[in-house]
């Protein structure tokens, strides 16, 4: 987000279809569960005047009320016993502090706002963006799944192939042995996985989507579920 100013609708355009939203229920199915909590184009603006450091890029006044949408999100909440992940159809309030100094699992609606509004320019931006194009964005929550941060991957796809699969955490130059002694074995099921699931249910030809891997029985049967779809590929 530069100066306030929403990107371009060449940039909506090409993102939209990556949103959760507008994925095909074949590709919903290969996901976790989740469940979706649609906004008004009004409550995307209430939202976003009360994310933190952000709220003046939504206008006067700050700080409005989102009673309606707490309680969409509480009652969306019983769905879940074991707690949730918040996040707009579009992304995940991953830049929130809060986030990385409590965690990011919700149990109840209070968490998941203060995560949604904590000084997230994500949140913000992407907030922005769905009011720029008269666009009613939706938040998400999604069965909450301890992921070790070795077993998700990022995989590109070109002209409807799979292309390349990365390891997801490489910001921080982690080395995993886990990856190491299971490439093979890891390499295989995405592309198992693409070939016989993703790619008949996926509406996009190019796109990057990120998927866990984990193995049911250690060394013999490993099993992969999609996590989200990034962005196209310009």
């Amino acid at each position: 987000m530069q100066g306030g100013t929403p990107r371009r609708p060449a940039y909506f355009d090409m993102v939209k279809p990556t949103y959760l939203e507008n994925w095909p229920l074949a590709l919903r199915v290969l996901s976790v569960d989740q469940v979706d909590v649609p906004l008004t184009v009004k409550e995307a603006g209430d939202l976003g005047s009360n994310v933190s450091e952000w709220s003046g890029c939504f206008g006067d006044p700050p700080l409005r009320d989102i009673s309606s949408i707490v309680a969409k999100l509480e009652d969306a909440m019983g769905h879940f016993l074991e707690g949730a992940f918040v996040r707009l159809g579009s992304r995940s309030p991953k830049d929130s502090w809060l986030g990385f100094r409590k965690g990011f699992r919700c149990r109840n609606a209070r968490k998941a706002i203060a995560l949604l509004t904590d000084a997230s320019e994500r949140m913000a931006e992407d907030l922005q963006l769905a009011i720029a194009q008269d666009y009613p964005p939706q938040i998400f929550l999604r069965e909450w799944i301890d992921i070790p941060a070795w077993a998700e991957f990022r995989c590109f796809v070109r002209n409807s192939q799979l292309v390349g699969i990365s390891q997801y955490d490489y910001v921080r130059g982690m080395h995993y042995p886990e990856v190491d002694s299971n490439h093979k074995s890891v390499c295989g099921i995405i592309q198992k996985f693409f070939q016989q699931r993703f790619w008949g249910a996926c509406h996009l030809s190019d796109v990057v989507f990120d998927v866990f891997v984990s193995p049911t029985v250690p060394g013999q049967l490993w099993g992969v579920a999609l996590l989200r779809s990034t962005r196209s590929l310009i």
